[in-house]
C-alpha cells in the first residue's frame, strides 16, 4: 500500500521554475568602484543615485538619476566604452605629431599606474 516517492527534473521554461534573471556585467570599468563616484539622495520619497563622473581637464558632470547603484556603473561601463572609440582617433592624432622613428617601441597610450611608475614618482 505504500508508494514510492520519485524525484522528477522541471522542464526549463515551466512555471513551476522560478525564473531568475541574469545580472548585467560590468566590462569596461578597470578599477573597483570608489565612494565619491556616486551620490545617493531622496527623491520624491525614493532613494536614488547619481554618478558623478570627473574626466582630467573638464569640470566634474553629474548623471542620473538611476534605480540602483548597480545601474549608475552600467551606465559609467558604456560611457567608458564611448571613451574607448575616441581613444583610437586621440592615437591617430598622437601619431600625426608625434616623432617618427624606425623602431617606435611605444606604439600604444601608456597607462600610468602608481605601481608601474618607477621609485620616486613622476
Amino acid at each position: 500500500m505504500s508508494r514510492a516517492l520519485a524525484l522528477t527534473a522541471v522542464p526549463k521554461g515551466s512555471t513551476a521554475e522560478p525564473s531568475k534573471k541574469k545580472r548585467e556585467c560590468l566590462v569596461n570599468i578597470e578599477t573597483p568602484p570608489k565612494p565619491e563616484w556616486f551620490v545617493r539622495t531622496r527623491e520624491q520619497g525614493r532613494w536614488v543615485w547619481y554618478l558623478r563622473l570627473r574626466l582630467t581637464g573638464l569640470f566634474p558632470r553629474r548623471f542620473g538619476p538611476f534605480r540602483t547603484r548597480h545601474r549608475a556603473l552600467l551606465a559609467l561601463d558604456e560611457m567608458i566604452d564611448a571613451i574607448m572609440d575616441v581613444t583610437a582617433e586621440c592615437q591617430d592624432a598622437a601619431n600625426k605629431y608625434g616623432l617618427n622613428r624606425q623602431f617606435r617601441i611605444n606604439f600604444q597610450p601608456v597607462i600610468e599606474d602608481d605601481l608601474a611608475l618607477p621609485k620616486g614618482g613622476r
